[in-house]
Order: structure tokens, then C-alpha cells, then sequence
């Protein structure tokens, strides 16, 4: 377990969500040149994680790719629009922020804190597992 607890951790997770006021909304665009069409991909959200899923068919490199972010504000997901330019190839996603309160900066302070420890014990997981 990690070597911050209690009001280390809480100090930490406030200090990366700001204050009010938040923005209305987030605009996340991610350029997907081997994507020919919506059909290719899954996107999922939260009102705390955007996830991307694109399938591979090719030859060599079949399989999955993921793009997971941690969003920096919470955000509606059920208002939340995501449009696919097949000429550009570009995957956009915009997500309304939710209303600024000082519990919820507080919440997803902590989310985005643990959200950071656990992508660091991915890395080195998978560091391990590639020196092995």
C-alpha cells in the first residue's frame, strides 16, 4: 500500500482539482488513422474514466488496443456526445462537466490520486513481466 494516507492523500487529491469555477464542458479528440468506421471501436465512459477499444486485424498486430484516461473533472456520461469523422478519421468526444461542488472536487481529487497509483503498479507489472 502506498506511503500516503489519510490527510497526506486528501491534501494531494485537492490539490490536482481545481477550485471553481470548472469548465462546461470537456472536448476529448483522438486521431485513430487505422479506424475506418464507428463498427471498429468501443467507446465507454463515466462520469470519471473515458475508455477507447479499437480492434486490430491485421496480420501481424491482431488483437485490441485500449486508450484509458482519467478525466480531470467529473462529467455527465448520459449527456456526453461521440461522433466519428471518417474522412479525418477522428474520434470526438464531448462531455459536459458536472456541477462544481466542494464534496465532489474532494471525490474525484481522491479518484484521480488512486487513479495514478494504480497506473504506476501497471507499469511496473508489466515492466516486471517484460524482464522476466
Amino acid at each position: 500500500k502506498s506511503a500516503r494516507t489519510g490527510a497526506a492523500a486528501a491534501a494531494s487529491a485537492m490539490a490536482r482539482v481545481p477550485a471553481q469555477p470548472w469548465p462546461r464542458r470537456l472536448i476529448c479528440a483522438v486521431k485513430l488513422p487505422t479506424v475506418s468506421s464507428f463498427r471498429d471501436m468501443t467507446v465507454q465512459m463515466s462520469p470519471r474514466e473515458l475508455t477507447v477499444t479499437v480492434r486490430k486485424a491485421h496480420r501481424r498486430h491482431a488483437g485490441n488496443v485500449q486508450l484509458e484516461l482519467a478525466l480531470p473533472f467529473p462529467v455527465n456520461d448520459s449527456a456526453s456526445e461521440t461522433t466519428f469523422d471518417t474522412g479525418a478519421r477522428v474520434l470526438k468526444v464531448v462531455m459536459p462537466v458536472l456541477t462544481w461542488t466542494s464534496a465532489s472536487a474532494k471525490k474525484h481529487g481522491v479518484f484521480l490520486a488512486s487513479w495514478d497509483e494504480q497506473q504506476a503498479r501497471k507499469k511496473e507489472a508489466a515492466a516486471a513481466a517484460a524482464a522476466a
